[in-house]
Formats: structure tokens, sequence, C-alpha cells
């Protein structure tokens, strides 16, 4: 791992944890999809963002990180909604190539549908959503500082079933019900 980028996973709390769980549900739910809807160069597009899409939370105030999202100013969360933009900015800073394909689906992993999302408000692709689906799954059932307890398997599908194509809900459910 280049030394910078061990750096910034190091000094942010969490993020290498998170970023394993990520990738490990991107690469769990492109497997359990129909064969061919998703290329060998996608496949390896989407584990490769799924690894590195929040290192622009390394930019982060560390009181961001434990405090529920009610107690955080306006103008720190427009900043925080910044995090897939300066990820994009952090690798090609520090030297890490990145595809167009790894580009895309790191800047859209927090855009939903009906251009719900950030930073960009746009209509996420299709491969995007994989990401998104994963991270709100891993970030859901993870400790949280800002939380009593992580939620369960169920509520999190819940919270995915919001913003993910079903095709993609059903991948993620199938991978969770044969990881309990």
């Amino acid at each position: 791992m280049n030394n910078k980028i061990y750096r910034i996973f190091a000094g942010t709390p969490g993020l290498l944890e998170h970023s394993f769980n990520v990738a490990f549900f991107v690469r769990q739910i492109i497997d359990a999809m129909p064969d061919g809807l998703v290329s060998t160069t996608q496949a390896q597009d989407l584990i490769f963002a799924a690894m590195y899409h929040d290192v622009g939370k390394s930019t982060w105030h560390g009181e961001w990180f434990t405090a529920p999202r009610h107690q955080i100013r306006n103008v720190d969360w427009t900043i925080m909604q910044t995090h897939p933009i300066q990820s994009v900015n952090i690798l090609n800073e520090i030297g890490i190539p990145i595809t167009e394909g790894t580009k895309k689906y790191i800047l859209e992993h927090h855009e939903r549908p009906g251009k719900m999302g950030y930073p960009n408000n746009i209509e996420p692709d299709f491969y995007s959503q994989i990401i998104s689906a994963a991270d709100i799954f891993c970030a859901c059932t993870e400790p949280r500082s800002y939380r009593p307890y992580p939620l369960d398997t169920g509520q999190a599908l819940r919270e995915v079933v919001k913003y993910a194509p079903e095709m993609i809900v059903d991948a993620l459910k199938f991978v969770a019900k044969k990881i309990a």
C-alpha cells in the first residue's frame, strides 16, 4: 500500500475497516448478480472505488465523525458532502492512478435516484449504486459513536431498499443471508 494512502487510512477513525467492508460487499454483490452483468473491468473499478471511496473524509474535523447529523452545522454538512470529490483529488495528488470508471463510481457513491444525493445531485449510474448499497449497508451495521448500537441486517437492508435498484437489493439480501 502506498505510504501516503496508508497514513490517510491510519489517521482517519474507522476508515480502513469501513473501506474493506464496503469492498468485500461490493465483490459479493457482483458475484451474486447474473453472469455478464458486470464486466471484469467494471468489477475491478468498482472494488478499487469501494476501497478508496471515503479517503476524502481524511480532511474532516474529528468531531464530524462522532456527531449525529442533527448536531452538524449546515455549513459543515455542505463541506462534508464534498468528500467524494476530495477522495478523487487526494488519489490524484498522491499519485494513485484511477480509471475513469473508478473516478465515476467514487464521485457517485452518495448520489441517489431522483437526483437526491450529493455532491452533484445527479442520477447515479447503475454500477455506482452497487457501491452505494454496500456503503449504506456497512455504515448501518458498523458501530458508530453517534448511535447506541449498529442496526441489524434487516434494518440495514430496509435503508438500502430506499435507494438501490431491486436487482442490487436482491443480490445484497442473498449475500447478507449467506454470511449471517
